[in-house]
């Protein structure tokens, strides 16, 4: 089953880099992705990644190719506390939320025998800083920012985990900056449609009063 993907599907150069905005001595791996329809292009960068084996991969650009069966995970000893990835976003308009889709969804028994973030901190460029603990489980979950605003660099870093049954390898499967939703609220106002919920849980806000929004048909995997 194919994932939400936002629109991102384009052009992709995985590289070693600096991680923007920590200094020299922070080597990253980064992954581009090119221009769509809703950004000039958009740099994630993790901290580090496991080494890929029986022909997967576990780099940053999983985090965006909009596919069910990879994800990033971390390659530290441990359980990835600690561990993180940075969003740097060129030439993007608004947004209000994330999309992260959590742990490795190629299967359950590989979302349950690998670890998953439990407790995450969110950061951007704009002062914006909360911690949130995400859902275990692998259906799309907003994280909700203050906006719509403009962000240049979001950072999801890691604080605890989910165990899992066999590997303390920490995956993500997605973390997606949500343009699509900015798209549809303003053709709903272009038509004059009223501002209704669809059905589904909807994920509370992170922080701050924010107004009801409309829900995004179901992101459910499993």
């Amino acid at each position: 089953m194919k994932r939400k993907s936002a629109g991102l599907l384009a052009s992709v150069t995985l590289s070693l880099s600096v991680l923007p905005g920590t200094g020299a001595s922070a080597a990253g791996i980064c992954a581009t992705l090119g221009a769509t329809q809703f950004v000039d292009g958009m740099r994630y960068c993790a901290t580090s990644a496991l080494r890929g084996q029986g022909g997967n991969s576990y780099t940053p650009d999983n985090l965006f190719d909009g596919d069910a069966g990879t994800a990033w995970c971390e390659g530290v000893r441990g359980d990835g506390t600690g561990e993180g990835v940075s969003i740097t976003i060129q030439g993007g308009g608004p947004f209000r939320r994330l999309i992260v889709h959590n742990g490795y969804g190629k299967s359950e028994a590989a979302f349950y025998d690998n670890s998953r973030p439990r407790t995450v901190e969110i950061a951007t460029d704009t002062g914006v800083r909360f911690q949130e603990v995400l859902p275990d489980h692998p259906s799309g979950h907003y994280l909700m920012l203050p906006g719509p605003a403009i962000y240049r660099e979001v950072r999801l870093s890691i604080l605890d985990v989910y165990p899992g049954r066999k590997y303390a390898d920490t995956c993500i499967g997605d973390i997606l900056p949500d343009f699509e939703y900015e798209e549809l609220l303003l053709q709903r106002q272009q038509f004059g449609e009223p501002e209704t919920q669809t059905p589904g849980p909807r994920p509370e806000p992170a922080g701050g009063d924010l107004e009801e929004l409309p829900e995004l048909p179901s992101l459910d995997r499993f």
